[in-house]
C-alpha cells in the first residue's frame, strides 16, 4: 500500500542523500565561480546582521504559530475534508522559502560580497525544483 514496503525507507534515504549531495556540489561550483568565502554548516546561526536575526526569527515563529493553528484547524475537520494549504508540508515549505528570500535580499543589500545573494537564490531554486519534481513524479516513484 503506498509503497512503503520494506525498502521504501532505504530508497527514501538513498533519495536525499543524493539531493544533499547535489546540492552541497552546486554549492561548491558557485563558491568556486563567484570566488565566496565558505558558509556555516549550521547556516541559521550565521545572520548577514541585527536586522536579519529579527526578520528570521519572526518568519520562523509566524510559520510555527501557522503550523499549530492549521493542525488544530485540520483535526477539527474530517479526514477527507483537510485543507491542503494548511497542512505541515505546505507550510514547512513556505517557511523554508520566506527563509531564504529574506535571507538572499539581505546578503544583496548587506553583504560583504556584491554575489553572495546568488548562491542563496541557486539553493532556493533547486529546492523549489526538488519538491516540483517529488510532487509531479509521485516521489519518483515511491508512492
Amino acid at each position: 500500500m503506498y509503497g512503503l514496503d520494506g525498502i521504501f525507507l532505504l530508497k527514501t534515504v538513498v533519495l536525499v542523500a543524493a539531493f544533499l549531495i547535489f546540492m552541497i556540489l552546486i554549492e561548491i561550483i558557485m563558491r568556486k565561480w563567484f570566488k565566496l568565502n565558505k558558509r556555516n554548516l549550521f547556516r541559521s546561526a550565521a545572520y548577514v546582521n541585527e536586522t536579519h536575526r529579527k526578520i528570521d526569527w519572526s518568519i520562523r515563529g509566524l510559520g510555527i504559530a501557522g503550523m499549530i493553528l492549521g493542525f488544530i484547524i485540520n483535526s477539527m475537520r474530517g479526514f477527507d475534508d483537510r485543507l491542503w494549504y494548511i497542512e505541515p508540508w505546505t507550510i514547512l515549505f513556505l517557511l523554508v522559502l520566506s527563509t531564504e528570500t529574506a535571507r538572499a535580499v539581505m546578503e544583496k543589500k548587506h553583504a560583504h560580497h556584491p554575489r553572495q545573494y546568488l548562491s542563496t537564490i541557486s539553493q532556493i531554486l533547486l529546492i523549489i525544483m526538488l519538491c516540483v519534481s517529488l510532487y509531479v513524479t509521485d516521489f519518483f516513484g515511491l508512492l
